[in-house]
């Protein structure tokens, strides 16, 4: 219902395009719309609007801004990771930062100047944007490349061959993996049960998953492919109605990705599998899942027979059962019961009613 408020009273004019749409986090009042426009209804925000989903009404981020935004990655609660093809202050560039709270844009914080067209698309390997990956097409050909922002501040191509070349920002995407007529929709870091070999580019836990229609050299086409940091290798394959090679355009969860020190959590709604490997969360080792497994029944067991006795405590005491006396009774008090007794008192009445029927008394 909100998308289609928003891309109602966005969409007004031939060439109008919508790209993305998110919620800031944290924060059920502001929606933010990025794409290819002038203005909301009537009001001017071109690129990027904010619709406040409780006054019902546009906002405008600022109007030092044009272009084209493809991309949008919240890093934080204020921090708007933003990719296209964008004039900020009258300079062009492909990736900046959008500050949500002080309504205000900066250049992005790293060399920008070898990323070869506009940004399609954003991944994040970390809890910062300090280790970002960024995919796109050049602006000179049009090709697909793929690029991450190394501890250099730098943006370096993703490449199974960069220990052979010297400068490894002058490969093209056929080089690095990617052959001819490649659409990366989007790209995604996926967390591994297994891990990878070390490499430049992920950590040894972790995969890269892009998106779109790609052409792999040694495969051919594929709708989904994972890079391990050293190659490229399919994983999913769609195709239309009409069996043409299909295009995957992302990947959802229920629940955003977290990140930690240790790793980061993928939902389990995800169950993909990446050349035999599922993009799970931390596992315990066996033997400890069954140590925890007894444990737990062991624990039940006891509970189940400590309700079982206070139960029926409880029961006794209320139909009037009182606890036996275990100390002796004063002399005289209940003979039968606290005393010993010599047999000629136990069988002294024997006999005594029992002889008017002539039977033999003892």
């Amino acid at each position: 219902m909100l998308e289609d408020v928003c891309l109602t009273q966005v969409i007004g004019a031939n060439g109008v395009e919508v790209h993305a749409i998110t919620r800031r986090p944290n924060n059920k009042k502001e929606v933010y719309v990025a794409g290819k426009f002038d203005q909301a209804g009537s009001l001017p925000c071109p690129a990027l609007c904010i619709f406040d989903n409780d006054a019902r009404q546009w906002e405008a981020s600022k109007l030092d801004i044009s272009g084209q935004i493809n991309t949008l990655y919240w890093a934080d609660v204020n921090t708007l990771l933003v990719g296209g093809d964008m004039n900020i202050n009258n300079t062009a560039t492909y990736l900046a930062i959008y500050n949500a709270k002080s309504r205000d844009w900066r250049a992005f914080e790293g060399d920008i100047t070898n990323i070869p067209g506009p940004v399609t698309s954003i991944a994040v390997n970390a809890d910062t944007i300090d280790s970002i990956f960024i995919s796109g097409t050049s602006a000179n050909g049009g090709a697909a490349y793929v690029m991450k922002l190394k501890s250099d501040r730098k943006f370096q191509a993703l490449s199974m061959l960069s220990k052979y070349v010297p400068d490894i920002h002058l490969l093209t995407p056929a080089i690095a993996g990617l052959g001819d007529n490649t659409v990366i929709r989007n790209i995604q870091v996926l967390e591994l049960q297994d891990g990878n070999d070390s490499n430049d580019f992920l950590d040894d836990n972790q995969v890269l998953l892009a998106m779109g229609s790609l052409n792999l050299p040694n495969f051919g086409n594929a709708s989904a492919a994972t890079f391990d940091g050293t190659s490229w290798k399919p994983l999913l394959l769609a195709t239309t109605a009409d069996n043409r090679p299909g295009t995957i355009v992302s990947l959802f969860s229920q629940k955003q990705q977290k990140f930690s020190s240790g790793g980061w959590f993928i939902p389990p709604v995800l169950l993909l599998s990446a050349t035999n490997k599922k993009p799970l969360g931390k596992k315990l080792a066996k033997g400890f899942v069954i140590l925890i497994s007894l444990a737990i029944a062991l624990g039940l067991v006891f509970l189940l027979v400590c309700l079982g006795v206070l139960a029926s405590y409880i029961r006794r005491h209320r139909e009037g059962y009182v606890p036996m006396p275990t100390t002796p009774s004063p002399r005289g008090q209940s003979p039968d019961i606290q005393e010993r007794l010599p047999p000629s008192h136990l069988f002294s009445s024997i006999g005594q009613n029992s002889g008017r029927n002539g039977v033999p008394v003892i």
